[in-house]
């Protein structure tokens, strides 16, 4: 859970803490007031990119820090542990501060109970934390090609999805870099000479990654060495200067005093004198250390001016063969070994090429196979748990439905017709056969349909769900989703948007039981959502001199009965409004008393 969360210099906001209970945390307040703050602020917090826009005018940055408490066995504890974060128990659980400011520069800076993260560490972690639904997830509704994505978050082994997604990554690379060569092969003709000269430049220098490395890391450190000697012989020169020492002036300094000594002795003349042989001697020591040190720095010259020169080597073919880094100079260098082979050299090469993406063909397939026997089984799984859920929402006799069509595949169009070759040719059309009816995302697209009525056909979404079914539509889905999710805090930002009266007193009570598993923060403008909360938040707008800025303050029990009137009604609280407020809060709390007694409302 989120225990607290402290902003400051954010947008509208000069500064502010919140303390959130443990169960369900609502937040009202009028249109405009500034509830989607609060959004803003946990999505900052946890990694969402941010400009120097989100600065209030005024301040030099913004700063978000969130304290949450984890259990033992959450997943987030064990990405930490990965990343080498650490992190201390306390009676509840492991504490987790989290800290992250923007400053006006637009520059970024994140930290895990004051360790140093990066914004992509930050992001993964909080995919552990917090799961924030908003109104623009019900749009996503409306757009087949996020249903697909849907489906995934119900599969039984959600790895799959990454797993195939790699294997076709893989494939699909060669492939295209078989596509590369074969047209840079045909095309060896042009300039041939000129590839031969650049290719035999390549053979006699001999790049490679492990080389570049090494004499790069050497030029860059015994650069430093070398300015190291430099400078301490320069020193030593200064000191041992036959003519004009600093050691040698001062010793004479010291004897010319010893002879004055002689002839008038006296304290101050005794002082100056031992002063200046204190002095002498220090000289003499402080020549003797730098020499000494001299002698330590080893620094073989030669090897530097080698290592220096092989890096200026490298930088000269970066730029002739228009690459910017090792990488890509050796892609480049086997590209030009591909073009400048004899046809029956690259024959063998294609061969070789062609045999491995066959291979890497038929593992996609395999893996995009098992992703779809998965994805039929969760397919069924959200028929049947959306439409549960539905009938509960007010939705009986609703019927949800996944219509599953065929992907397009991917064609390699490798046309090897120059080589007379029968095995290029065969190899090529079964890379194809392979990847018949496979996209990027598998076989299959998904569309969700619904028939809102009993006895209506099924139609797509986009054509027959108003803004109330699919507000309820979502929280069917997120209800089950998150009944194996180790996420700590979830989010909802007015996903009730279309909907009223006792549909709206079935959402209250469905995010109420969400909360007892899950803390549960709500921004709502639904008076029968806000009667469930166990802490109700109100969120004002106030002006301050020629300023405006937003506040989110906990209300009392007689505070939260005027806020739900004021949404009761409207305008302003009449006695009728408040008396009804707090009917609707009494019948909460009635079914929380059930539901803490396993009763059914």
């Amino acid at each position: 859970m989120i225990q607290h969360l402290q902003i400051q210099g954010l947008a509208i906001i000069d500064s502010l803490s919140i303390d959130f209970s443990s169960g369900f945390n609502v937040i009202t307040g009028e249109t405009g007031a500034g509830k989607s703050i609060l959004i803003r602020a946990l999505s900052f917090l946890l990694g969402q990119k941010a400009s120097s826009d989100v600065v209030r005018k005024g301040y030099d940055q913004a700063v978000v820090a969130g304290e949450f408490i984890l259990p033992a066995n959450h997943e987030g504890l064990e990405f930490l542990r990965s990343h080498g974060v650490p992190f201390e128990w306390v009676d509840s659980g492991a504490e987790i501060l989290v800290r992250r400011q923007v400053n006006a520069k637009g520059r970024s800076s994140a930290w895990i109970n004051d360790f140093a993260v990066t914004g992509q560490t930050l992001k993964e972690l909080g995919l552990h934390l917090v799961d924030i639904f908003g109104q623009h997830d019900n749009q996503k509704l409306m757009r087949p090609e996020f249903h697909l994505s849907y489906v995934d978050k119900f599969l039984a082994e959600p790895k799959l999805v990454q797993e195939f997604k790699a294997i076709y990554k893989t494939c699909y690379d060669l492939i295209k870099e078989i596509s590369r060569n074969l047209e840079g092969f045909n095309s060896r003709s042009k300039d041939s000479d000129y590839r031969l000269f650049r290719l035999d430049e390549l053979d006699k220098f001999n790049p490679s990654v492990a080389d570049f490395d090494k004499v790069t890391q050497q030029a860059e450190s015994s650069a430093s060495a070398l300015e190291l000697k430099e400078g301490l012989s320069q020193l030593l020169s200064a000191l041992e200067n036959e003519e004009s020492s600093v050691n040698s002036v001062l010793w004479g300094v010291a004897k010319g005093l010893s002879r004055l000594e002689e002839k008038a002795s006296g304290p101050a003349l005794t002082e100056l004198h031992g002063r200046a042989e204190t002095l002498a001697r220090g000289i003499d020591e402080l020549n003797y250390e730098i020499s000494r040190l001299l002698s330590s720095v080893d620094v073989d010259e030669e090897s530097i001016e080698e290592a220096q020169k092989r890096v200026f080597d490298y930088q000269e073919l970066f730029r002739k063969h228009g690459v910017k880094d090792i990488g890509a100079l050796l892609s480049e260098y086997e590209r030009l070994k591909t073009e400048c082979l004899s046809q029956e050299e690259a024959t063998i090469k294609f061969k070789a090429d062609l045999d491995k993406a066959f291979q890497l063909s038929k593992q996609v397939r395999s893996a995009a196979e098992t992703l779809s026997k998965h994805r039929m089984k969760a397919g069924e799984r959200i028929k049947k748990t959306v439409e549960k859920e539905l009938s509960e929402l007010a939705m009986a006799g609703a019927k949800f439905d996944i219509c599953w069509e065929d992907c397009d595949g991917l064609k390699a169009g490798l046309d090897f017709a120059s080589f007379k070759s029968s095995q290029l040719d065969s190899l090529s059309r079964s890379i194809d056969e392979t990847w018949t009816g496979m996209g990027t995302e598998g076989f299959e697209r998904a569309e969700f349909m619904l028939a809102s009525n009993p006895g209506e056909p099924v139609l797509p979404l986009l054509k027959v769900a108003s803004g109330g079914e699919l507000s309820r539509i979502m929280l069917a889905l997120k209800k089950a989703l998150v009944a194996d999710a180790d996420t700590c805090v979830l989010v909802f930002d007015e996903i009730d948007t279309g909907i009223s009266g006792r549909i709206a007193d079935v959402v209250g009570k469905k995010m109420y039981e969400l909360s007892r598993d899950f803390q549960v923060l709500c921004i709502s403008h639904l008076p029968q959502v806000a009667v469930y909360a166990d802490t109700h938040f109100l969120v004002k707008k106030e002006a301050k001199g020629v300023r405006t800025e937003s506040r989110i303050i906990p209300l009392t029990s007689e505070e939260s009965a005027s806020e739900i009137a004021r949404l009761l009604s409207g305008s302003e609280v009449s006695k009728s409004s408040l008396a009804n407020a707090k009917n609707l809060i009494q019948k909460a709390k009635s079914h929380e008393t059930k539901q803490r007694r396993g009763l059914n409302y």
